[in-house]
């Protein structure tokens, strides 16, 4: 749901910013934020047994201008509509709960995006719907396979490694139709290198630990 002046405010933010932008809102499991006093911030994570890691936020007070952070929530993306045109969301990702959003934060960032928190709440949804459905419920007999598929084209595309090694977790040269299929439309960009981005997030890969220096 859209808050009162919601979209001005984005709009002035965007051209606050001065830079080309992604604006990413998420609002935690659960919470819900009907006024401008507080915002969510998308700035801690944690690794998940898969390899990567799961993207978490913090409810902060409002600022005075939107904050800098390092990933992006799947919930609201605010961007200059050519996002989407140089860095298109993924479509080959199915049945994927954990790793979508870590996966277009890097491919944002290597694109050349930097990333941001709005500075006040501008929309929220309502995390918890006891009697809806959930994609998870639904599924053929192929799901599991789809999944698995994802999950190492999540884990290729994010060069993950087994903990405390060098070693990939799937192989750089890994050739399995559904996990490689449209990588160079899909994949990460050429502006700045995924390396930068472990390293701006403050993600160390290898020891799979997570600084939060955002938060």
């Amino acid at each position: 749901m859209l808050l009162d002046d919601g979209d001005e405010f984005l709009a002035l933010a965007a051209l606050q910013l001065e830079d080309q932008i992604a604006v990413p809102l998420g609002v935690g499991a659960g919470t819900v934020v009907e006024n401008h006093t507080r915002t969510t911030v998308m700035c801690n994570a944690g690794f998940l047994a898969d390899g990567y890691v799961r993207l978490g936020g913090r409810v902060f007070q409002k600022s005075k201008k939107p904050r800098p952070q390092p990933f992006a929530a799947a919930g609201f993306v605010f961007a200059y509509a050519v996002l989407l045109e140089e860095v298109p969301f993924d479509p080959h990702l199915d049945y994927l709960f954990d790793g979508e959003e870590i996966l277009y934060s890097a491919r944002m960032w290597t694109h050349g995006y930097n990333i941001y928190s709005p500075s006040v709440s501008v929309l929220f949804h309502y995390y918890y719907r006891a009697k809806a459905k959930k994609f998870w419920s639904v599924g053929g007999p192929q799901r599991h396979v789809r999944l698995a598929a994802a999950t190492k084209r999540v884990n290729l595309l994010m060069e993950t490694v087994h903990k405390d090694t060098d070693r990939r977790i799937v192989a750089s040269d890994y050739n399995e139709t559904a996990v490689v299929v449209d990588l160079a439309k899909y994949g990460m960009g050429s502006e700045r290198p995924l390396s930068g981005w472990y390293d701006y997030a403050g993600v160390d890969k290898s020891k799979h630990t997570v600084r939060n220096k955002f938060c």
